[in-house]
Parts: structure tokens; sequence; C-alpha cells
């Protein structure tokens, strides 16, 4: 296992659903970095995971691991209940992966309902104060980035395009 400032990444000389016992199921979200696709432990299919993997081709080789640290670092810096949870980051062989929590429910963007949304834009409005406390940018909150649990909570997730702000740094956001 690798430990770049304090973030933790599992070096396996092997396929990851391989080494941890996973079924490999169809992709089920494609973005920037990669393909996301739903896995199942093989001697446990009730639980259910997600792995984003980040491919190794070519010239977007160096983005995709750029891309890949940074999503690890800001995922492991923080712990709320409408956060993604990181189960591991993980190198192989010929790609990286993040394996998360399978929301079975979906995002929002197939769930949006009137009598939910005032609950999900509060628990959203917590998720992101508290990134805010720990001088983090999201970049990317849309529907499709925030995920129901089976308690009904939304959870805000892939900080691929997240970074952290220093205390001197003015961040200007909007259209230029």
């Amino acid at each position: 296992m690798s430990q770049s400032s304090g973030f933790q990444i599992l070096d396996i000389k092997d396929n990851l659903f391989k080494t941890f016992k996973l079924r490999c199921g169809p992709i089920i979200g494609s973005g920037l970095s990669g393909n996301l696709v739903f896995a199942s432990y093989l001697d446990q299919p009730q639980t259910k995971r997600a792995v984003k993997i980040f491919s190794y081709n070519g010239e977007s080789e160096i983005k995709s691991k750029r891309l890949f640290v940074r999503e690890v670092k800001m995922v492991q810096s923080v712990n709320h209940p409408n956060l993604m949870k990181l189960i591991m980051a993980v190198r192989c062989p010929t790609y990286l992966a993040i394996c998360v929590p399978f929301y079975q429910k979906g995002s929002l963007s197939s769930l949006l309902r009137a009598s939910h949304l005032a609950v999900y834009l509060t628990q959203l409005t917590c998720a992101v104060s508290y990134l805010n406390l720990k001088r983090i940018v999201h970049s990317d909150i849309k529907p499709s980035n925030i995920l129901v649990d089976d308690k009904q909570n939304a959870v805000l997730a892939d900080f691929g395009l997240a970074f952290g702000v220093l205390h001197e740094t003015e961040v200007i956001s909007g259209p230029i």
C-alpha cells in the first residue's frame, strides 16, 4: 500500500476484480475520467459496489492519474453522512480504480419528486457547508452526482473535479 501525503492507495499486481473476488457487472455510467461499473462480491452477492475505472490509454494517462489522485485525496479527507464514502483506491497494472458503495436508488436525476426535494436540498446544503469548512470546492454538483442511499438520504459523489482552497485564495466563480 502506498501512502502519499495522508491518502492511501492499494498497489496490486493483478486485476482488482480477481484480487478482491468481485464480479464485474455492466457499465452503469461514464464520465470524464472513465467508466463506472457495477460490482458485487462473489461470496457475498448482496454486497454491491460501484467501481470507477480510470484507464491508462496513451496521452490521457497523465490526466487520468491526476484526476484519480485528486479524487482519492478529496474523498479520503472528508467524513460526512451526505458525502460519498471511499471503500478503497487501487493501482492495478493497467488501470486505477476507486471502489465506492453502490447506491441502489440511483441519482437525483432519476428520483426528483417534489415530496423529497426539500429534504434532498437540505442534505445537499449540509454536505456543501461541510466541504466549505474543509475548504474544498466540489466543482461538479449536478443531479447525476447526487446519489440516494437506502434510507432516502442524498449523498454527494464524484470528487473528480474537486480541489482544496488555500486560506489566502480568493475564489471567483461563474461565467467569464
